[in-house]
């Protein structure tokens, strides 16, 4: 293994670290006396790669202000960027979490038009074309280019500034996105047993991204955490949703789930997974959220 690469091999373990303190700051209170969650200057000397601007985070936060339901009701995206940019410029770690989650809604092209929908049955046409027409509502103004590019940097950015979940969610998708080294699976399953403790919403939506299906079977490593199946993906949007993540009738994941793929017809989000999935694996994802509601907020283990 080169120099260079050990060396973000063994950044990406301080990135672990760093959360570790910031979920204890969440358990125990502030530092005290001018104390920094920050990683030492001997942690990241050497470093060459992205993970040096990785390492330094504040503690990180569940995002808690009324940010997340004006994003979450909003008919029309585009009039919100401009503050939120400058709240990000600002230093605004759900600012800055928000614009990634915006961006990342409006990648894709909603046009109603352009939908052939003679293959789907009838009852899910209707819902299909709602949704579609409801999120090209949402995102009418934001060019899909940019927000191809911009989604991956303001979740880096957030990261950086402090927002959990965003933290959760760069620890897994920027390995694949920057070609950073893959955490070991004693370090995965440390980021989500901290992701636990948070009981932040939004970081188990990261990581029913992150950890559904896995052709090769290295998710297995990671039991008794569900990762690797649909069903376990779905447990873990399902505990999102019970820990507050908007998911009825005219919530934005819900919309997300018809528009870019089939899950058309149903009025919560729960309902638009037993779409996809047979009963056994529906009751399956159950049983898993439970499980997994079961086991959060509790202080998480010491390294």
């Amino acid at each position: 293994m080169s120099i260079g690469r050990r060396a973000a091999v063994g950044l990406a373990a301080v990135v672990v670290l760093v959360l570790v303190l910031a979920v204890q700051w969440h358990w125990q209170g502030a530092p005290q006396g001018g104390q920094s969650l920050h990683a030492t200057g001997q942690e990241t000397q050497g470093a060459g790669s992205i993970w040096q601007q990785q390492v330094a985070r504040p503690s990180g936060q569940p995002l808690e202000t009324d940010l997340q339901a004006r994003y979450a009701s909003a008919k029309w995206l585009s009039p919100m960027i401009d503050g939120l940019k400058q709240r990000s410029l600002a230093g605004d770690a759900e600012a800055s979490y928000l614009l990634s989650r915006i961006y990342n809604e409006c990648i894709w092209s909603f046009d109603p038009q352009m939908l052939d929908l003679s293959a789907m049955p009838a009852g899910q046409r209707a819902a299909k074309y709602r949704s579609t027409a409801w999120m090209g509502q949402r995102c009418e103004g934001i060019d899909g280019n940019e927000a191809a590019l911009a989604w991956g940097r303001y979740r880096r950015v957030a990261a950086d500034q402090g927002a959990f979940a965003a933290q959760v969610e760069d620890v897994f998708e920027g390995t694949r996105a920057y070609g950073e080294p893959k955490l070991s699976p004693a370090d995965q399953k440390r980021v989500i047993e901290l992701a636990l403790s948070a009981q932040d919403p939004y970081a188990y939506l990261a990581l029913s991204r992150a950890l559904g299906y896995s052709g090769d079977g290295s998710m297995a490593a990671l039991s008794p955490y569900p990762a690797g199946t649909q069903a376990d993906s779905a447990a873990w949007m399902l505990a999102a949703c019970d820990r507050g993540l908007p998911c009825g009738a005219d919530s934005p994941l819900l919309h997300q789930l018809c528009a870019t793929g089939s899950m058309c017809g149903a009025g919560s989000v729960a309902e638009a997974l037993g779409l996809s999935m047979s009963s056994d694996e529906l009751d399956q994802a159950r049983a898993r959220a439970a499980w997994l509601l079961r086991n959060s907020g509790r202080r998480p283990p010491q390294p």
